[in-house]
C-alpha cells in the first residue's frame, strides 16, 4: 500500500521552487512531484502549490486573520510541536475544508482551535508554508500559467488543450486530475456547462499601437471601454445565475440584471458575456467604484 504524501514533501518542494529563478527548473520540480502523487492528492496539491485552497468558483473562504495566526505562532513558539505522525497533503486540505465550513456563533474560537491543532503538528518549514497559503502569498514564483504548463508536460499533452479545459472548468485541480489520470481523452470531453462559470479571456496590456496593429495583421477594431464590471450570465428557463470575471456568484448583487434577462431573453438556454454598467440620475455611467 502506497503511503500518503506528507505535507513536508510539498513544503520542501516550495522551498526548492523559491530558490531558483529558472523557469525550466521550476517546471521540472513540479512535474516530478505531480507524477509521484496519488490520485486523490493531485487536486489539493496543485492548489496548495499555487497558494490557494479552493477553485475560483468555489464560494468557501477560510476567514482567518493575521492576529489569529500571530497568536497561534506565539503559543507554538513556547512549546515543542506535538508531532506524532507526519502531516499529509490530504490532512492539511481536510483541515482547511473544516475551517471554511465553520460558521455561526463561536465560529472564531472553533477556527482557532482547528488552526492550533494543525500548527501543533507542523514542523517549522511546514508552518511557514501553511502561513503563506493562509495569507495567499506563496512568493515562490509559481502562478496559474506555470502550473498549467507543468500539468501539460507531466501528462505529455498539448498545452492548448490544457488551457482550453481550464477555461471551461475554471478548476485548476480538476484539470490536473483529468490530465494526469484520464489523459487527452479526459480533457477532450470537457465542454461548456451551464451554471459552471467559464474563465474569461483577458486583454493584454500594450503601450505601442504599432505593435498592436502588426500583431493584428493590419486589421484592428477599436471601441469605447465602459467603466463597468465584466460578467457572464447563465440561463436555463427561469433559472438565472450571474458570475464575475473572478468566477464569483454575484446574482444577488444584480437583481435588476436578472429581471432584465428574464424579460428580454427568450431562449431556453443561453450564456451571455459582457460588461454591466451602472447609470446615474443624469443618465451617464457611474464610476466603477460606485458600481462595486
Amino acid at each position: 500500500m502506497v503511503e500518503d504524501t506528507s505535507f513536508l514533501e510539498l513544503a520542501n518542494l516550495c522551498a526548492e521552487l523559491e530558490k531558483t529563478t529558472k523557469k525550466k527548473e521550476k517546471s521540472r520540480l513540479i512535474i516530478d512531484f505531480l507524477r509521484r502523487l496519488k490520485e486523490e492528492e493531485i487536486a489539493p496539491a496543485v492548489f496548495l502549490i499555487v497558494g490557494t485552497v479552493f477553485p475560483e468558483s468555489d464560494q468557501r473562504i477560510l476567514e482567518v486573520g493575521g492576529r489569529t495566526l500571530w497568536k497561534i505562532e506565539e503559543e507554538r513558539g513556547k512549546q515543542a510541536p506535538l508531532i506524532q505522525k507526519p502531516l499529509t497533503i490530504l490532512q492539511v486540505h481536510e483541515y482547511f475544508e473544516e475551517i471554511a465550513a465553520v460558521s455561526g456563533k463561536g465560529s472564531r474560537k472553533r477556527k482557532e482551535a482547528l488552526l492550533e491543532s494543525l500548527f501543533s503538528q507542523a514542523s517549522p518549514t511546514e508552518a511557514e508554508y501553511l502561513t503563506r497559503i493562509l495569507f495567499g502569498e506563496m512568493r515562490i514564483g509559481v502562478n496559474e500559467g506555470m502550473m498549467l504548463e507543468a500539468i501539460a508536460e507531466a501528462a505529455e499533452m498539448d498545452l492548448r488543450l490544457v488551457r482550453r479545459s481550464h477555461m471551461m472548468l475554471g478548476d485548476l485541480g480538476e484539470v490536473a486530475l483529468r490530465a494526469l489520470k484520464e489523459g487527452e481523452a479526459g480533457l477532450q470531453r470537457v465542454d461548456v456547462q451551464l451554471f459552471k462559470p467559464i474563465k474569461p479571456m483577458l486583454a493584454e496590456m500594450s503601450y505601442d499601437l504599432k505593435e498592436v496593429f502588426e500583431r493584428h495583421g493590419g486589421e484592428t477594431a477599436l471601441e469605447y471601454k465602459f467603466d463597468g464590471a465584466r460578467i457572464q450570465i447563465h440561463k436555463r428557463d427561469q433559472r438565472i445565475k450571474i458570475f464575475s470575471r473572478r468566477l464569483t456568484d454575484v446574482t444577488k448583487s444584480l437583481p435588476d440584471i436578472v429581471e432584465l434577462v428574464r424579460e428580454k431573453i427568450k431562449a431556453g438556454e443561453v450564456l451571455l458575456e459582457g460588461e454591466v454598467v451602472a447609470i446615474g440620475a443624469n443618465e451617464k455611467p457611474l464610476p466603477f467604484q460606485d458600481l462595486m
